[in-house]
This record gives C-alpha cells, sequence and structure tokens, in this order.
C-alpha cells in the first residue's frame, strides 16, 4: 500500500463506514512504531515485527488484552510491555483539547480494541519509508482538522453574565454587628436564595 492509497483508506474508514476514531488509529499506529524505533527497518509486515515484539492477549490484570499490546526488551534488557492506548490518547488529546474538534469521537476504548482492523495499516507503516510515514502523520492529522469544524470560543465575544448574588456574597460586611447573632445575616440572604431557587 502506498502512502497515498494508506491515507485514502483512511479517509473511507472515517467517511463512509462512519469510523470517525480511525485518523486516530493511524496516527496512535505511527508514534506507536516510532517509539519501538521499527520504521524502516527489517520488517516486511506485522508478522515479521510480531516476531521480535510478540502481541500480548492478557493484560497486566490478568484479563483478556483488547488492545494492541507488545513485549519489547532486547537481551539484557528486562522485558516490558508496550500498548497503543497512551498514544491514541495523545492523539485524542490532540484533537478535541489543543484543537477544540469535540466532533471527534471520546472513544479511546472503542477505537484502540478495533487495531486488529488495521492489520493491513500495520503492514503498509512497516513497508514505508520513514518520511512516507511523517508525511501520512501530519496528512492524518490535517484531515481531521480540515474536516471536523473548531468549536473554540473567542471569549471576548461573550456577554458577562450579571452576578449580582455572587457580588454581594463577596462584599457583605462578615463582621458580627451589635444584637445579632454571628453570621445570622449572611445565613438568611443564603437561605432566601435557595428556597427562591429551588421552589
Amino acid at each position: 500500500m502506498k502512502p497515498a492509497e494508506l491515507v485514502d483508506d483512511m479517509k473511507t474508514e472515517f467517511t463512509s463506514n462512519r469510523r470517525r476514531f480511525a485518523p486516530g488509529v493511524l496516527v496512535a499506529f505511527i508514534r506507536f512504531f516510532k517509539e519501538l524505533d521499527v520504521l524502516g527497518k527489517k520488517y516486511a509486515n506485522f508478522e515479521a515485527f510480531k516476531k521480535d515484539f510478540p502481541v500480548q492477549t492478557t493484560s497486566q490484570r490478568g484479563g483478556r488484552a483488547n488492545t494492541l499490546i507488545v513485549l519489547r526488551g532486547t537481551a539484557g534488557e528486562r522485558a516490558s510491555t508496550l500498548s497503543i492506548r497512551p498514544f491514541y490518547n495523545d492523539v485524542e488529546t490532540l484533537f478535541r483539547v489543543t484543537h477544540k474538534r469535540f466532533d471527534y469521537p471520546n472513544a479511546a476504548p472503542h477505537a484502540t480494541q478495533s487495531w486488529q482492523d488495521y492489520v493491513r495499516w500495520l503492514d503498509a507503516l512497516l513497508q514505508l519509508k520513514p518520511k512516507d510515514v511523517e508525511r501520512v502523520e501530519q496528512q492524518a492529522i490535517d484531515f481531521v482538522l480540515d474536516s471536523l469544524p473548531s468549536h473554540e470560543i473567542d471569549a471576548a465575544t461573550l456577554t458577562p453574565i450579571r452576578r449580582r448574588f455572587s457580588r454581594l456574597l463577596q462584599e457583605f460586611d462578615m463582621t458580627s454587628q451589635r444584637g445579632e447573632p454571628r453570621g445570622a445575616a449572611f445565613q438568611g440572604i443564603v437561605y432566601a436564595l435557595m428556597r427562591r431557587t429551588c421552589t
């Protein structure tokens, strides 16, 4: 699969198959492979990759692993696992928080458990040159930013709400007055507001 075909396939998943999380999965795969430093190396496909990085079918808690988790570690190193989930979480944060694309799904568990539907992407990424992978990553990000509207709000365009009650509370003289139980007037004001609001 060539870079353009990979990007087109991702776009099809996003639009036709209604898997709006697909671009995030693709970017998570890329960042996952970058972390493992396997792009542009000896791996012809995902099957070859799994020989050096076995896929884990059990989670650290002992349950069934729903996401892509691999065992990593070379001779002399302590073995550890790596999951695509933190990479996907970062991409979701990029879209939803940094760029305010709130229409991008907040569905990390669902997205990352779909990884087996995209083994063809894993195969393609391992066969591409690192510079092509960089382009695919940027195109996937740009596609989401261009496809989904920003929901960022300019605070200068908002009309402030009159805050009579909070201003009263902030400016209220909390010192006790002669002949008045301490805090009685303050409590009375709060009670009156609560009674009016709740009835």
